[in-house]
């Protein structure tokens, strides 16, 4: 029942990085006029300590610096980067609970279906790639799923993402300046590959248990796999 709940949770998320997209794109500037009261901050904090500076000077170096520092970049990325880490995580996360509890629950159901549940408690401790890649061939022994293929490729990039956030660690060097733990913490931007990356997280799910459904000919134990999840 468990896997139900993820689904409605990374649905919701879904649902809501939809409409941070929307504000995202539709993201209008606040007129550097808005700023003002900061450049009026800054002038009466540096007019007193840049006594050699004309009025002129200052005035052009303080104008520079609301130019560059309110700028459209700087105001989408200060309107976004809380809210957009908060759907990217929990996407991530949730998209790879969801990859792992899918694979579980295929396992347990097929493993039952032939008469091998014991097999589940081999397969449970190996990684989700694994399980996903080596794992069915349990029950099907025709199943493919090449690491060559793009499939994997966004399995393993969610799985590290995921690590990433879950497993986070900085660099850590020896004695002699050598790295023997290395960072895992994923890099986040807000740009439109990275939303482009999340929703590949959001379907990948779904796009791994059609991949193995495609591949069974046994219509009663496709019958018994097929609800295990619902495409958002």
């Amino acid at each position: 029942m468990s896997i139900f709940y993820i689904e409605l949770a990374l649905k919701e998320h879904a649902n809501s990085f939809i409409q941070l997209e929307k504000q995202m794109d539709e993201f209008k500037p606040l007129p550097l006029d808005a700023f003002q009261h900061k450049w009026q901050q800054m002038w009466d904090q540096m007019r007193p300590l840049n006594s050699e500076m004309s009025d002129e000077d200052l005035k052009r170096f303080i104008d520079s610096q609301i130019s560059e520092g309110y700028s459209y970049d700087w105001q989408y990325y200060n309107t976004f980067i809380q809210p957009f880490s908060a759907e990217a995580v929990a996407i991530t996360v949730l998209s790879h609970a969801l990859v792992e509890a899918t694979i579980n629950a295929i396992l347990t159901e097929a493993l039952g279906y032939i008469g091998k549940p014991s097999l589940f408690l081999i397969l449970e401790k190996a990684n989700v790639k694994d399980k996903w890649t080596i794992g069915p061939q349990s029950f099907l022994p025709n199943y493919a799923f090449a690491k060559s293929d793009a499939l994997f490729e966004g399995l393993s990039t969610l799985n590290q993402h995921r690590n990433g956030y879950a497993h986070s660690k900085t660099t850590l060097l020896d004695e002699d300046n050598k790295s023997i733990v290395w960072q895992t913490n994923p890099s986040l931007s807000i740009g439109k590959e990275q939303r482009k990356l999340l929703h590949r997280f959001l379907s990948l799910p779904y796009e791994l248990h059609q991949n193995l459904l495609n591949q069974i000919e046994d219509r009663s134990l496709r019958f018994r796999l097929e609800h295990i999840i619902k495409k958002i």
